[in-house]
């Protein structure tokens, strides 16, 4: 059996103000999750865990692919 670093009720708030942050800044709420999905992909890939700064690691991240996202 994996131990999680941090218990699974700590993500799962850090996941929900995080997706808050993003709608609060204009995002719809299933583009939130499709920026969250792929920040989670992108920490995975990076070797991150989910520890306090995971949550601004991921903002900041988000915010520098939409700022360099071509506007549609």
């Amino acid at each position: 059996m994996i131990r999680r670093a941090v218990p699974l009720h700590i993500d799962e708030t850090r996941h929900a103000a995080l997706r808050d942050r993003l709608i609060e800044s204009g995002l719809s709420d299933d583009m939130a999750e499709r920026w969250l999905a792929a920040w989670e992909a992108e920490a995975a890939r990076r070797g991150l865990d989910r520890g306090a700064v995971y949550s601004e690691q991921g903002e900041r991240w988000i915010a520098e692919q939409r700022t360099a996202e071509p506007e549609s």
